[in-house]
């Protein structure tokens, strides 16, 4: 009966297969091995262990090149970067008067005050939004129309980082259009000042928020993907739309046939100033 029962097994082809060590075992995400309030608890040590770095983001003070994000000259740079400071130095107001509002204050005296600075936020940097969907500019020159047209199965699209107005998408797209060759569509990730996205960042990367720059840009992505006439589609992202590329593709591995998401390609991006 035994020498049958073995019989049997190496008819139906099982095969006993011990136990092996797994050397990639550690290599899963700490999403996995941690809960998403101790992550968000070490990015924010991280975040403030890391301040002493953050001035370098504004150097050199002076530049010469129009298309800098902080470029200081005259023109349209000016009143964005002007909000974008108010609203930044109104962040680290809010955060600091909160903290005796809530223990001096009654509890709904204290939220509605919170509520209304949040607000107030939400309207200075209201004005240096711009759209939420860009394109790059439409071209004139009869070569780079015609490139346009072979490539015409392609799809490019760019997230961008923290503390960019739309005046600065617009340029940002501008420059990757001419870069890479491309027509470029881009979806504006609004700003809300440096702490404003700083919470964003912390909130996306540990509690998986997905912010509605998201969501608009995880449809798009999917519909070019599953759509049989785009040939490829590139996904260029920098900074915090790091972030939100990763959240993209972890959404699409599970909605997508592994072939649908082979035509995709992330590009991430490290942008310097002159």
């Amino acid at each position: 009966m035994h020498d049958a029962g073995k019989e049997k097994d190496a008819s139906n082809g099982a095969t006993f297969i011990p136990d092996n060590p797994d050397p990639l075992a550690l290599a899963v995400t700490e999403a996995v091995r941690r809960g998403p309030f101790t992550l968000a608890l070490r990015d924010l040590i991280t975040a403030i262990r890391m301040f002493a770095l953050f001035p370098g983001v504004l150097l050199p003070l002076w530049t010469t090149n129009s298309q800098d994000e902080f470029y200081i000259g005259w023109g349209p740079n000016i009143p964005g970067l002007i909000l974008l400071s108010i609203a930044s130095v109104s962040h680290v107001i809010l955060l600091v008067l909160s903290v005796p509002m809530f223990l001096f204050l009654p509890g709904p005296v204290s939220t509605l005050l919170l509520a209304c600075g949040l607000i107030g936020l939400h309207l200075v940097c209201w004005p240096m939004q711009g759209p939420s969907k860009v394109w790059s500019k439409t071209p004139t020159d009869p070569l780079v129309i015609a490139r346009y047209e072979r490539v015409a199965g392609e799809r490019w699209f760019f997230l961008n980082g923290c503390c960019v107005s739309g005046h600065n998408l617009q340029q940002n797209v501008n420059v990757l259009s001419e870069t890479f060759g491309r027509p470029i569509f881009a979806v504006h990730n609004r700003t809300l000042g440096v702490l404003g996205d700083l919470f964003e960042c912390i909130s996306q990367r540990s509690l998986n928020l997905f912010t509605e720059e998201t969501r608009v840009c995880y449809e798009y992505v999917k519909a070019y993907c599953a759509d049989p006439e785009v040939k490829k589609v590139v996904l260029l992202a920098h900074s915090q739309g790091c972030i939100m590329a990763s959240q993209i593709l972890d959404e699409l591995y599970v909605d997508l046939p592994a072939e649908a998401v082979s035509k995709l390609e992330v590009g991430v991006l490290q942008i310097s100033r002159k």
